[in-house]
């Protein structure tokens, strides 16, 4: 009789398997990390822009490209004129800049728009664009939000202050404590929290600074830690047998560092070192081969973590084969201008409606676009002033509309190309004499047929 057996598969352990796996249990010390916020206290921050020449060029390199090439008009060119007069008496750009450096660096800065108003009562109430005359707009001051103490927040959802305080409280020596109503005060942020909410319903927002911190000490201490291998780069040593013996007594001490003071004085006056019985003499020397690109590389990463490119940031030139850098700048460039249209635009119309009005112009008949912060260069333009005349001379030779179309039209285009100087004026002073009886006063014809792909003979007649 066959005997059954009751086979069983079990699973190959020895000890090798479970030491082995035994290192992974619970041993990574990554596991335990972990994030955490440190917030910067004022002083720290105020040292570190102060006092760290990156850290003010990140603070400050963003708000002045913002407002570096300013902004560009379309409308009546008188209303313009007086738009941008009252700008330059108000210092707006300035104005405006300032407040940007004091939201990047405190994380909050805002203007406050003046109308004159002599009773403290009056600020506490809404200002109304609607009723701003010519020259109502006196003054737009800047303040850091320290400077603003801020009432309870405004909550409800249907209000158009929902999220800005009830009023602001400014503190002047010469008026004691100002009630400003929110309608009053631009506010500018520098990184915006995640939540308010879940900070106690915060009106400000963090300082650039904040983020960067780890990467802007990482650069102050590479720099001040190479600054001072300077010092120790080289260094002479010197063996004196029986040292201890001769540091045991004051009067053996004093002969040894005169003996060395002279040693030294010697080598400096003629290269020479003397030396006594069993005394020798080394020099040793530190090796900075891997030094400059490890300061390279934080910087680089500073300039990351602040969003600036290099070359923008240190003014240094691109490296590399056939590198020139408009790659960089060109992202840098179109950063900037998406900040202006997302952070930047929603304050000057707040500011515009009031701004227009005191200037005496109608908001709704004029509009702006920033200027682009990428500017050609003489030849560049050059070029395009003549593609452009190239290409109005073909549409003048199609004949799709009357010379006295294309003589506008030619006008209005170099008017807002800005080539010639005084280009308005002289316009202004000659269009008395309609296009179409200048040519024929010139004795040319009001059409001109023109073959862009051909050259022109200018005896023709």
């Amino acid at each position: 009789m066959a005997r059954k057996t009751n086979t069983r598969r079990l699973a190959a352990t020895d000890s090798l398997s479970n030491f082995a796996a035994s290192l992974n249990a619970g041993k990574d010390k990554a596991a335990q990390d972990s994030f955490f916020v440190a917030d910067i206290a004022r002083d720290q921050i105020e040292a570190m822009y102060r006092g760290d020449w990156l850290a003010r060029k990140i603070v400050d390199i963003v708000p002045y490209d913002s407002v570096r090439e300013w902004r560009e008009w379309a409308g009546d060119r008188a209303a313009i004129a007086a738009i941008e007069r009252t700008e330059r008496q108000l210092n707006l750009r300035r104005a405006i800049q300032r407040a940007m450096i004091l939201g990047r660096l405190y994380g909050g800065g805002a203007l406050i728009i003046g109308t004159g108003e002599d009773d403290p009562a009056a600020l506490t109430t809404p200002l109304y664009p609607e009723a701003i005359g010519p020259g109502d707009l006196r003054f737009v001051h800047v303040v850091s939000r320290w400077q603003l103490g801020v009432a309870q927040i405004n909550q409800d959802p249907l209000d158009p202050f929902y999220g800005e305080p009830e009023s602001y409280m400014l503190t002047a020596p010469e008026r004691g404590a100002l009630n400003l109503h929110p309608s009053r005060v631009i506010r500018f942020l520098g990184n915006p929290l995640p939540d308010p909410l879940t900070y106690g319903t915060q009106l400000w927002s963090d300082s650039v600074l904040q983020t960067l911190y780890d990467a802007v000490h990482a650069v102050a201490v590479t720099t001040t830690g190479a600054t001072s291998l300077v010092h120790e780069a080289k260094v002479d040593i010197v063996t004196v047998p029986n040292l201890s013996e001769h540091l045991s007594n004051a009067a053996t001490t004093a002969q040894l560092s005169a003996r060395f003071s002279y040693a030294a004085t010697m080598k400096s006056i003629n290269n020479l070192l003397l030396l006594g019985d069993g005394e020798t003499w080394a020099r040793q020397t530190i090796d900075f081969g891997g030094l400059p690109e490890m300061v390279r590389t934080f910087l680089q990463i500073a300039a990351g973590a602040a969003d600036i490119p290099v070359t923008r940031l240190l003014g240094q030139s691109p490296a590399g084969l056939s590198a020139t850098g408009d790659s960089d700048t060109r992202n840098y460039y179109d950063m900037i201008s998406a900040r202006q249209e997302l952070d930047l635009r929603p304050q000057l119309e707040r500011l515009d409606a009031v701004l227009l009005r005191s200037a005496g112009v109608d908001p709704e008949t004029l509009t702006f676009e920033f200027r682009p912060l990428w500017q050609l260069d003489a030849s560049a333009k050059a070029a395009v002033a003549l593609s452009k005349a190239q290409t109005t001379a073909v549409y003048a030779g199609l004949r799709l509309w009357p010379a006295a179309t294309t003589a506008a039209l030619v006008r209005s285009q170099l008017l807002e190309d800005g080539p010639y100087p005084d280009a308005d004026a002289i316009f202004a002073a000659n269009s008395a004499t309609p296009p179409a009886e200048g040519l024929a006063a010139e004795g040319l014809s009001e059409v001109v047929d023109v073959d862009a792909g051909e050259p022109r003979d200018l005896d023709e007649t």
